[in-house]
């Protein structure tokens, strides 16, 4: 290549991106955590505000006879022509609190692992960053 012609490869462009040092990357990890903590945040005060749906519809739905799996199963037991034969109603069980904020705990946790898992998505992209 001659003196006078420039490698326009070569040229630094305006937003040339330097090296971060240990501390600027730490500064990064810290932000990416703290917005994640944030969406399992909302997203577990919004299922602690939501507490009816989330116990009695997802997880002590199969306690009820209006679950979505036993009208499939009567409605496909019927379609093949076995009757009731694979309808069931559901077991007999009861919820006992032995410890005084057992429930309260428990509401508690379940807000906090359903947070998690519903703000999953959100998290995965921040780390992925």
């Amino acid at each position: 290549m001659a003196l006078d012609q420039v490698d326009v490869d070569k040229l630094g462009s305006p937003e040339e991106e330097q090296e971060m040092s240990f501390f600027d990357h730490l500064e990064e990890l810290r932000w990416h955590l703290i917005r994640s903590l944030i969406a399992i945040a909302v997203v577990g005060v919004a299922v602690f505000s939501s507490k009816d749906f989330v116990f009695r519809t997802v997880i002590f739905g199969p306690r009820y006879p209006d679950f979505p799996t036993y009208k499939f199963l009567c409605w496909f037991s019927e379609k093949i022509g076995v009757g009731g034969g694979i309808c069931f109603s559901p077991p007999e069980f009861e919820v006992i609190g032995t410890d005084l904020g057992e429930m309260f705990l428990t509401h508690i946790k379940v807000s906090i692992i359903l947070g998690f898992v519903f703000a999953f998505p959100y998290e995965f992209c921040e780390f992925w960053r």
